[in-house]
């Protein structure tokens, strides 16, 4: 059995925020080393969690692909969408 294309576009998605997320925790330790401001370390947990959350998500998806028909990854697909739209807008920000 193969996966759908909306499955495999719901989980690039996934993949692409987890890269994001990587890159902006990547930016948080930076500055925590940099500045010694200690806040930071919360914000660099909180970051680890969503990003095991998201990591959980993949894993989900690709389980899901072979017993839930597209019609479920449709739905998710624009969820994810917006999420993804999110993630771009936090990480364009965060690079000024």
């Amino acid at each position: 059995m193969t996966i759908g294309i909306y499955w495999v576009a719901n989980i690039s998605i996934l993949s692409v925020e987890a890269i994001l997320l990587a890159l902006i925790m990547g930016i948080y330790v930076k500055t925590r080393i940099s500045s010694g401001f200690r806040s930071i370390t919360s914000i660099i947990v909180f970051s680890g969690f969503f990003l095991a959350q998201v990591m959980a998500s993949i894993y989900e998806y690709f389980t899901m692909a072979f017993i839930y028909p597209s019609s479920l990854a449709i739905t998710l697909l624009f969820t994810n969408g917006i999420g993804l739209l999110a993630f771009c807008a936090l990480f364009i920000s965060l690079n000024r």
